[in-house]
């Protein structure tokens, strides 16, 4: 039979494992196949990676181009799309090209349209949906696809598979139970910690840092109630959408049936979807960031910046419109290994594991606070100032942040904290803070610091604290 060759890009690499899978198994059973596939970050290395890659696609009889968020996630694609054009005006023969969106990005759309073949046929819709629905299966039937077009073959191929939109997950556990078998396996005793996650993660196994969270949410002393879903409804899948979910797995009729939720979805729920505006708050408990980031573990500990600007934007920035507390990274996508079989990188995140104990530590203290009466909880509030000097305190872009801060404190007394006292003004708390210790020292007395200051902490008080910081930070 005739050897189908295949140029393959991917934006993520998540469907790679998968993807390699079926390529093995075609190759075994069907008819001799050879993938040569690359990512974004091995096109990123060098100009010579992408001519190299350029080379293979003018010489493949099929050329799959996977794309997030229009051209730009390809760094290809400008050289690749001019070297297709040319050999097509020249009447030498292109490879039958397939633009895969990741999700419903307009340009991506946009460039489906432009360049994708297939699209005067159902063709290229069922090729996105065995690349949507995803696993081995899928993808085996996708690279059939593409035999039978090239080849005029007619091969038998399955309809495209829909997978499980969401479930309870659990590594323990090696099939999906059903909620109410789920819920009779906790500890009412105990405090309860939702987390949810992609879907996409669960098919492609790129759980690792779930797994973690999991983990330590045991070993911290909680029960855990862990979903994979797509957020969005999709019927094609079909999967529930955001608010279903909530209502299928973290609450209990009107009442929540977690204490707290950890979110390591990116971007926000309510700019993406509007009808998901009130979610969070009819939910009506914490719900924490878990932030992940492109870096590499090293590559992050080794940033003074840490998180790099697009990591900031869609784990951190987008989230936090949402209302939720950001929380700290746990997780890192790096390089796990080369496929064999594709020749391409393969990266997945990984749990960076202090950070996890970190975060599941601030969600058990959460959970517990829920159950803490108004008047029996302790609050601080912190005034941001930058620099250090008693006239950038509270220092805010349009914002009178000594009045809002004032009117919350009425507000928290009116709900029952415990509250000292009341203050007529902003300016009034803004006067009474001056004339305490701030962190301005400039022409204070040391005298004049210990008695300005509302509290001490001597040598044993804050050893203890000074030893749970990092090695590295303890050092400096």
């Amino acid at each position: 039979m005739n050897k189908l060759r295949i140029v393959y890009f991917s934006v993520t690499s998540n469907e790679i494992p998968n993807l390699s899978d079926a390529v093995t198994e075609f190759h075994n059973n069907i008819a001799p196949l050879s993938l040569f596939a690359r990512t974004r970050t091995q096109l990123e290395v060098s100009k010579s990676a992408c001519h190299e890659f350029i080379q293979k696609a003018l010489a493949a009889d099929v050329l799959v181009v996977t794309l997030m968020s229009g051209s730009q996630s390809c760094p290809a694609w400008e050289e690749l799309i001019q070297a297709l054009e040319i050999n097509r005006f020249q009447g030498i023969t292109t490879p039958y090209f397939h633009v895969q969106p990741t999700g419903n990005n307009e340009e991506s759309m946009e460039m489906v349209q432009r360049f994708s073949r297939g699209l005067d046929t159902d063709l290229w819709k069922v090729l996105n949906q065995y690349y949507r629905y995803g696993g081995k299966t899928n993808l085996l039937q996708m690279l059939i696809s593409f035999y039978n077009q090239v080849f005029k073959n007619k091969i038998p191929t399955t309809k495209p598979k829909r997978q499980t939109g969401d479930g309870i997950y659990h590594p323990d556990l090696e099939h999906i139970p059903t909620p109410d078998t789920y819920f009779k396996t906790l500890d009412p005793e105990k405090p309860t910690i939702g987390i949810w996650f992609y879907q996409n993660f669960y098919i492609t196994g790129n759980k690792a840092h779930i797994d973690a969270m999991i983990r330590e949410i045991e070993n911290q002393g909680a029960n855990v109630i862990c979903v994979f879903h797509t957020r969005f409804r999709d019927k094609r899948i079909p999967s529930r959408g955001a608010n279903e979910v909530v209502d299928r797995y973290f609450m209990n009729k009107e009442s929540p049936r977690i204490d707290v939720l950890i979110n390591p979805v990116m971007f926000s729920l309510k700019m993406a979807a509007p009808e998901y505006k009130n979610l969070l708050q009819r939910l009506n408990v914490p719900v924490i960031q878990a932030i992940s980031t492109s870096r590499s573990i090293q590559e992050w500990e080794e940033s003074s910046q840490g998180l790099n600007i697009v990591d900031i934007t869609i784990g951190v920035a987008q989230p936090e419109l949402d209302g939720v507390i950001i929380g700290v990274p746990i997780a890192a996508k790096q390089l796990s290994g080369i496929d064999p079989v594709t020749g391409s990188a393969v990266n997945k995140y990984v749990p960076i594991p202090d950070r996890i104990e970190k975060i599941i530590s601030l969600a058990m203290n959460w959970a517990m606070l829920r159950h803490i009466p108004n008047p029996d909880k302790k609050i601080a509030i912190v005034f941001h100032h930058y620099p250090p000097r008693n006239d950038r305190i509270g220092c805010a872009s349009g914002l009178d942040t000594f009045e809002s801060v004032r009117r919350l404190v009425s507000q928290m007394k009116e709900k029952g904290y415990w509250v000292k006292k009341i203050w007529n003004s902003g300016d009034d708390l803004a006067k009474d803070l001056l004339n305490r210790m701030t962190c301005d020292r400039r022409w204070l007395l040391p005298e004049q610091m210990a008695a300005r200051a509302e509290a001490k902490a001597g040598h044993d008080r804050f050893m203890p604290w000074h030893q749970e910081l990092p090695e590295k930070i303890r050092d400096k």
